[in-house]
């Protein structure tokens, strides 16, 4: 039987296993459409985090502002997709 894996142990193991080929290809396919489709993605989640942090700003008076809620996006989106198993 095997020994039941600690937690992240597994993201670990695919990150050492998968970091040489994966890696190495996707940094070769660097293309126009990549550039287009991530400019994209980021004009997609900064409009509604830029409002969202507008909101913010007024409601905890400057407390929480536009930069932090761009920061706290930005740290839950790269948590979620180690955590979710999905590329980033």
């Amino acid at each position: 039987m095997e020994d039941p894996l600690l937690w992240g142990k597994g993201i670990i193991i695919d990150f050492k296993r998968t970091v040489g080929t994966h890696w190495l290809a996707e940094i070769i396919n660097f293309n126009q459409k990549t550039v287009a489709v991530t400019l994209l993605m980021f004009i997609t989640v900064i409009a509604p985090t830029l409002t969202f942090g507008a909101v913010y700003g007024k409601v905890t008076e400057n407390r929480i502002g536009a930069i932090e809620t761009i920061l706290a996006t930005a740290w839950v989106g790269c948590t979620y997709s180690l955590i979710g198993g999905m590329p980033m």
